[in-house]
């Protein structure tokens, strides 16, 4: 006897973040506003986001990270902050992400928690499915062990 499951998509119904709103919004170009990711260091991502409706209205922004070389095998995407935003009408405000070094880190193929030098894909949007996410790279240099 087959399990029908087998063959059903893998694709979940609605992405993580998924939801109605009155009010719609739209992002701008995120950017990196400082880099300095040291052991006990934090790198800040901000991105704008605006309200093209009529109505005031709430969003969720959601930044997701991914390692794009890394010595393990590592999650696609990582929800690694979020913050719900209040912009009235027509209004455009910029939503800052603070990030230490911890917020990059793994347990390698040796047990060690470190961030391996390589690059990181920074992604923002209202939620996780691909066509909504801005995106820009991120590099850490150096080995980074806690």
């Amino acid at each position: 006897m087959l399990n029908k499951y087998a063959f059903e998509k893998i694709k979940p119904l609605y992405p993580f973040g998924h939801g109605l709103s009155y009010s719609s919004f739209t992002y701008g170009t995120p950017r990196l506003a400082e880099n300095n990711l040291e052991n006990n260091g934090t790198v800040i991502f901000q991105i704008p986001v605006s309200n093209t409706s009529k109505l005031d209205g709430e969003e969720v922004v959601q930044l997701y990270i991914r390692d794009l070389y890394s010595s393990a095998t590592r999650p696609v995407k990582e929800l690694k902050a979020y913050e719900r935003v209040f912009i009235k009408a027509g209004e455009t405000i910029t939503v800052s992400f603070e990030l230490s070094a911890e917020s990059f880190a793994f347990y390698n193929r040796s047990m060690d928690y470190v961030v391996e030098p390589g690059v990181f894909r920074i992604m923002i949007g209202p939620s996780s499915e691909n066509k909504t996410l801005k995106s820009l790279n991120f590099k850490v240099n150096e080995t980074i062990t806690f």
